[in-house]
């Protein structure tokens, strides 16, 4: 996985069952992370909501993590899935991965 790839995992309370370690991962016992600015053009926030509405439906509202570090590792490895095996209709039932490969090799100008 590349450096960077998860800087913070959204953790609520209902996705771990350690209800101890909360205050160290989240003192609010809300979300660790969330980010309601645009980057570029309003439209941007929209593909990176779909993103996590997509890891929530298939990751983190089926399982109940034991730990931060169980749920850290859980989203990484179906964050490497997402990008590396699943197929996406939007990509030309590509992976991502597949799609952005021909590109790795150019250098910014």
């Amino acid at each position: 996985m590349s450096a960077g790839l998860i800087n913070q995992v959204l953790v609520t309370p209902a996705n771990v069952t350690d209800h101890q370690a909360l205050p160290e991962v989240c003192p609010d016992g809300g979300m660790v992370f969330a980010d309601k600015g645009y980057t570029t053009a309003p439209d941007d926030n929209a593909y990176v909501e779909r993103v996590i509405r997509t890891i929530k439906e298939e990751e983190v509202w089926l399982t109940s993590y034991d730990s931060f570090h169980k749920a850290h590792q859980a989203l990484e490895n179906y964050i490497n899935f997402y990008n590396q095996e699943r197929i996406h209709q939007a990509l030309d039932y590509k992976t991502p991965n597949e799609t952005t490969a021909p590109f790795s090799n150019l250098n910014a100008a």
